[in-house]
């Protein structure tokens, strides 16, 4: 009897020709920092938002807590409010590698594909599930669409797989300021714990209330948050992140290397090799080069990019020298018409 075989959802990652060689030559992914990717957006959409929202209110509120409290403190609400912003923004660091549902897509081969000449690498979802060993099916718990929780957004998790999830402005401001709202309504010692963090930034006798706090709680979620989250008009890359966030405070970025990164509880079946800096569009971006111990067994194929003189017999050459073939890998030429 003939049964169907159903081939594993995949998930595609577009690059250059040198970068698939790369990727198949040492059996890694590079994990970039996400401030330095082509979208000037990235990460910091959802802080401008908060601060074009709230920022004025913040230092209006500061302005007259000073003058009803803290009279001799010498401190404008502007200096306050941008102390505690730019001590958010410095709390954590991102690192990602970006995919898309899109298995053979013209707009991400001319945004991501080097034009068109490049190839898409299509990674087995479940796979890739497995071996960062976190559900990836739910949506982030702070989605008002979805009445299920998932530890996306966990602080605990050091190294995640997540869709992207696309909000308009509005509802983005939404999100982040019920978040905040419970945060503050739950937590009793959040006022003290920023006065803390005001007298460690050298503003010392400062004293903020619940309504200053949630404001500066809106800044914090922004940012823990912006990762998960693009504006909508980039709704249709219909992408997927594998994201590794550190803490400053455990991990200060001037001491990351091999062995301040291998002493955190990695997943099994990726390897850790190295951070470094590398130049791109003049800038220095940082790294996180991440190896799996069978890359075949990861990937469901590779498509040859519609601009690309590539042939598929070069790529299965390719694929059996470095000890990456395999014949359930599906390799073939885009589809796309585009020269």
């Amino acid at each position: 009897m003939y049964r169907k075989v159903t081939k594993p959802e995949a998930l595609y990652h577009y690059c250059s020709l040198e970068t698939f060689c790369n990727i198949i030559k040492n059996k890694s992914i590079w994990l970039s920092d996400f401030r330095k990717t082509n979208d000037a957006k990235e990460v910091i959409w959802a802080k401008e938002i908060v601060e074009r929202e709230v920022l004025p209110g913040i230092q209006e509120k500061i302005n007259a807590e000073i003058r009803e409290k803290n009279e001799n403190g010498g401190y404008s609400g502007w200096e306050i409010a941008n102390a505690l912003l730019n001590h958010a923004e410095l709390g954590v660091s991102y690192w990602g590698f970006c995919l898309s549902k899109k298995r053979d897509d013209l707009g991400q081969w001319r945004g991501y594909g080097d034009d068109g000449a490049g190839i898409s690498i299509g990674f087995k979802k479940d796979k890739l599930n497995e071996i960062i060993q976190l559900k990836t099916n739910e949506k982030p718990k702070d989605d008002l669409t979805s009445d299920k929780e998932t530890d996306t957004n966990s602080s605990k998790a050091d190294l995640i797989l997540v869709p992207v999830t696309y909000k308009k402005d509005k509802k983005m401001f939404k999100i982040i300021k019920r978040e905040a709202k419970e945060f503050v309504k739950g937590n009793k010692e959040i006022c003290q714990s920023i006065e803390r963090i005001l007298k460690d930034l050298g503003l010392s006798g400062i004293s903020i209330s619940p309504e200053v706090a949630e404001k500066i709680v809106m800044e914090g979620f922004a940012m823990k948050n912006g990762p998960f989250y693009k504006m909508k008009a980039f709704h249709e890359e219909k992408e997927y992140r594998i994201i590794f966030s550190a803490s400053q405070e455990k991990i200060p970025e001037e001491k990351l290397n091999k062995e301040t990164l291998a002493a955190l509880k990695w997943p099994c079946g990726l390897l850790f090799r190295d951070y470094e800096y590398t130049v791109r569009d003049n800038m220095l971006v940082s790294h996180l080069d991440i190896g799996f111990k069978d890359l075949s067994d990861v990937l469901t194929s590779i498509i040859i990019g519609p601009k690309s003189k590539v042939t598929k017999k070069d790529i299965e050459l390719f694929l059996k020298l470095n000890g990456v073939y395999s014949d359930s890998i599906e390799i073939k030429k885009s589809a796309a018409s585009y020269r």
